[in-house]
């Protein structure tokens, strides 16, 4: 019984270690050297799951887990809850994919979790429509919870999401009465923003500016970051190039 109850610490400290590299971001191949260091400063883990496949599957297992645990609060409480998409992403091998969150009230807090990524072989409406829906149903939101609690649907507003006719918002609303349709509030400040900053051209051609200047010039980003440190001024990494985004701890007066 003592072995058994070792194993299973064991076990416990290496899921625990597999979760850590995934909350901070790590590679997977980061695992390994975690459980050498651990075993190093005395801490029993066991003499297998080291590898960076096996942190792999660890922290998938744990993402289904908590997943599960999400979508069996919304079916046992009968929850309403909101689906946002952002626009299908290509990784570096070229395969498209939808990022799927569910915005819902659970241990009550309005809350936000990321649900999964979406493989798209066809991103016209219907394809991203069905793709979503299949999704959903795979992780056990059937139709009847979907037209019961499926109130909300978020885009980017990318026109074969949110459009004027045959798109995945309108195509979801004619299966689900309840839903509502909404273009993010944060991609419509973006776009805002990035209209008025194109339509100055004294602030698109500083921009234009600091981009080829710093962008391109390790040594420029340094001596910028040295002179900003000397000035207190807070530097911002705005896609591809550093921008002076503010004074921190200016003084009153």
């Amino acid at each position: 019984m003592e072995r058994h109850r070792e194993n299973i610490d064991a076990t416990v400290t290496v899921f625990r270690t597999a979760y850590e590299c995934a909350m901070s971001h790590l590679p997977c191949t980061e695992h390994s050297h975690l459980i050498t260091l651990q075993a190093l400063n005395g801490v029993r883990c066991g003499n297998i799951l080291y590898s960076n496949h096996a942190c792999s599957s660890i922290v998938n297992h744990i993402s289904e887990e908590m997943r599960s645990e999400i979508v069996s609060h919304i079916v046992d409480t009968g929850a309403d809850f909101s689906i946002m998409v952002h626009d299908e992403s290509t990784s570096v091998s070229n395969v498209q994919s939808l990022i799927v969150y569910v915005r819902t009230r659970f241990d009550g807090e309005v809350s936000t979790y990321f649900l999964g990524l979406i493989v798209v072989d066809n991103a016209t409406a219907s394809g991203l429509e069905n793709a979503l829906i299949t999704f959903l149903h795979g992780i056990g939101l059937n139709d009847e919870v979907l037209r019961a609690h499926f109130v909300g649907f978020c885009s980017d507003g990318a026109s074969c999401v949110i459009g004027e006719h045959r798109d995945v918002a309108t195509l979801l609303k004619a299966k689900y009465p309840l839903l509502h349709s909404f273009h993010c509030m944060a991609h419509r400040l973006e776009l805002a923003v990035k209209q008025l900053v194109d339509t100055v051209n004294a602030v698109s051609h500083f921009r234009c500016f600091v981009y080829k200047v710093y962008s391109m010039s390790p040594k420029n980003q340094r001596e910028l970051v040295a002179v900003a440190e000397s000035l207190s001024v807070e530097l911002l990494r705005y896609r591809k190039f550093l921008m002076c985004a503010g004074i921190k701890n200016r003084q009153a007066g």
